[in-house]
């Protein structure tokens, strides 16, 4: 009777042995489910903040390239430090040293039993899914990412300073370089999991309410001139704006009819 009432015993030490060395899930990615359960414990969170509002955030979107023309690199590095700043910005690491360690959130924190990396990984999982369904429904995001490689390619292919190119190739080669942002959007947006994306609709006006304004509107609207192809608009040099300007020589100037046109008219 004894040896039958050890042997419960030892079978419940040994599972709470197992629940003390069990070990916290891992913080969610955007190609990671998450369930309505999660949601409401992200809320509740921002909800215990001070006015109920995150703390100031870096952009999870990067911004288009900012090349001065004064920059005297090749292009092909300029393209190659850009992408070393690119590289991890969205990381979970990153974004959890910018949140201040008040203590509204670690008691929040506490009571839903969660860590600050966990909380990130639902910001920027629920951010991008929320963004995603901001992405027009003609924007193919893998056609994106394989025009801008392809786009990206080909600037890296150019070994000119940047300083000394002209100021038409100048603006369109910084044109050319938003492709860098817009593949960075695309590939963590086409990560996002499709059922989140169903989840946000149905919590889009709480969600919105509360992330910040950059996830609440079409991820692609600023690059539409490289998306679209609308080409490189015109800009005149500074100071020759105006028709008084434009130089004309009688000597150089074609007067008369053209013989193919007369030739057709008859």
């Amino acid at each position: 009777m004894r040896r039958a009432i050890l042997i419960p015993l030892v079978l419940l030490c040994c599972f709470g042995c197992s629940e003390l060395e069990s070990v916290e899930s891992e913080p969610k990615r955007a190609d990671d489910r998450i369930n309505p359960a999660e949601l409401e414990s992200f809320l509740t969170i921002i909800d215990s903040l001070p006015d109920r509002r995150l703390p100031s955030l870096p952009p999870v979107m990067p911004n288009a390239s900012q090349w001065g023309r004064s920059r005297t690199l090749p292009v092909n590095e300029l393209v190659k430090e850009e992408e070393r700043s690119l590289a991890g910005r969205i990381s979970i690491e990153r974004f959890a040293g910018h949140f201040p360690q008040s203590r509204f959130l670690k008691r929040a924190l506490r009571r839903e039993k969660i860590t600050i990396e966990q909380f990130v990984g639902l910001y920027l999982a629920l951010g991008l899914s929320v963004s995603r369904t901001h992405v027009p429904a003609d924007r193919d995001l893998d056609q994106i990412v394989a025009r801008g490689k392809r786009a990206i390619i080909e600037l890296k292919k150019d070994q000119r300073l940047f300083s000394s190119l002209p100021d038409d190739e100048g603006y369109f080669l910084k044109e050319q370089s938003g492709w860098l942002a817009v593949v960075d959007r695309a590939t963590h947006l086409r990560q996002v999991h499709h059922a989140n994306v169903d989840l946000v609709q149905r919590h889009r006006a709480r969600l919105e309410g509360v992330l910040p304004a950059e996830f609440s509107q079409n991820p692609f609207l600023e690059f539409g001139t490289i998306l679209d192809d609308r080409g490189i608009p015109f800009q005149e040099p500074p100071g020759q704006e105006s028709d008084d300007h434009i130089s004309w020589s009688r000597d150089q100037a074609f007067v008369g009819t053209d013989p193919a046109a007369a030739d057709e008219g008859q």
